[in-house]
């Protein structure tokens, strides 16, 4: 079988030669969206002020629906959830649709510890019933929207 395959003409290929140059083109220009959602109103200087607040699970800790008796070691886990770390971020916590911000009027400082936690639902924020986690969003924005007004800071009103 390999006697056959050996025993085959070699063909000489040349490569094809164009007559004309390819005519080179300008690249597409990437369109844009611009949708109600990107093109929302923001309110930088409230934002501002959100990140420069203190951690708003020190002042406000959740509801403690927690199961905490499957932790081994209880209390180094409790005190790594519970201890603030890392920047403070403003954590958009209104109702929203899926793949959208809230509005920046419902915005809360959260350390990012604790943003990850309540974001992927773990540390404090497990095991929380789902109205619980809304009551303490909504108590959350209340109390971040209290601290403004009471500082002179104008906070801004839902258009929605």
């Amino acid at each position: 079988m390999s006697d056959s395959i050996d025993n085959l003409p070699v063909v000489k290929r040349t490569p094809l030669k164009r007559k004309t140059p390819l005519q080179r083109k300008p690249p597409k220009r990437r369109r844009t969206r611009k949708n109600s959602y990107r093109l929302r109103r923001r309110y930088p200087e409230y934002m501002k002020w959100v990140r420069r607040q203190p951690c708003i699970v020190r002042e406000l800790p959740p509801p403690d629906d927690n199961d905490w008796t499957a932790y081994d070691d209880w209390d180094a886990f409790i005190q790594r959830v519970k201890t603030c770390s890392g920047e403070i971020q403003a954590d958009h916590m209104g109702r929203r649709a899926m793949g959208r911000k809230a509005h920046d009027s419902t915005c809360a400082a959260m350390c990012a510890n604790h943003h990850d936690q309540k974001t992927n639902g773990w540390g404090l924020f497990w095991g929380l019933t789902l109205a619980s986690k809304r009551a303490w969003r909504q108590a959350a924005i209340e109390r971040t929207q209290a601290n403004a007004r009471k500082q002179g800071v104008e906070v801004p009103e839902d258009d929605s």
